[in-house]
């Protein structure tokens, strides 16, 4: 039977099994508003989400009247429009502005120091008469190739599986579906959150300063997260 760590008024207080949580909502121990969170959640999600107690039945009278006329009975209008019973959103720890930027300016850093190799080689290879010269200078190229790669398939791998980039796993943070707060589709984090939104920045004038200023709306969403549809949380799941 599965467990789930349970907080309540923002302290853990310990990891039940289903059927003691099932329990605690009946005896009172436990509240439809408490928190809970298992491996493979996003988001700590109130326990009303997930787990459904019965109300109790009402008591009878105590002394029922032989005599007192019977209830109506519903008549429901048939042509009423359906009541549709939408589950409550959860409401997703948003990231510090400062996180963000920190790990932005580390995936920066990381992508500059890959990068690195180029300059030398460049220089090498522009000594024409110089075959050794030349020859370090390819070696040099093809050693910030291998970097751009590796660091480029290390940030889609984080992306596809965890919602991270090297620099959110440094920071704790993580990019999930809005306003759902699940794990977000592969594709729309990688094409649309990195790839498409890099080619705005490239073509778009002024793109590249708007496009973090939406971060200081209410739900800290930058134009890439409104293209892909995302938010980026705190991760506050174990490792």
């Amino acid at each position: 039977m599965q467990s789930y760590h349970i907080a309540q008024n923002g302290q853990q207080i310990g990891i039940f099994p289903e059927s003691q949580i099932l329990t605690g909502l009946q005896s009172g121990r436990f509240s439809g508003t408490d928190l809970f969170w298992t491996e493979g959640m996003a988001t700590w999600q109130a326990l009303n989400t997930k787990f459904q107690v019965a109300p109790p039945a009402p008591a009878p009278s105590a002394n029922p009247n032989p005599y007192a006329s019977p209830a109506p009975s519903a008549n429901p209008n048939p042509y009423a429009a359906p009541t549709i019973l939408v589950a409550p959103l959860p409401t997703l720890p948003l990231a510090s502005i400062g996180s963000r930027f920190a790990a932005q300016v580390i995936d920066g850093i990381l992508g500059v120091l890959a990068m690195v190799p180029f300059i030398p080689g460049s220089i090498l290879l522009e000594q024409t008469e110089d075959s050794a010269a030349t020859t370090t200078g390819l070696l040099l190229f093809g050693l910030g190739v291998v970097l751009l790669l590796v660091l480029v398939g290390i940030n889609i791998f984080l992306l596809a599986t965890r919602g991270k980039t090297i620099g959110k796993l440094w920071m704790h943070i993580r990019i999930v579906s809005y306003p759902q707060g699940q794990h977000p589709d592969p594709v729309k984090t990688i094409f649309l959150r990195s790839f498409v939104n890099g080619l705005l920045t490239q073509f778009v004038p002024f793109y590249a300063i708007i496009d973090p200023c939406f971060i200081f709306n209410q739900n800290r969403r930058c134009v890439h997260d409104l293209l892909a549809e995302t938010t980026v949380v705190r991760d506050d799941t174990p490792s």
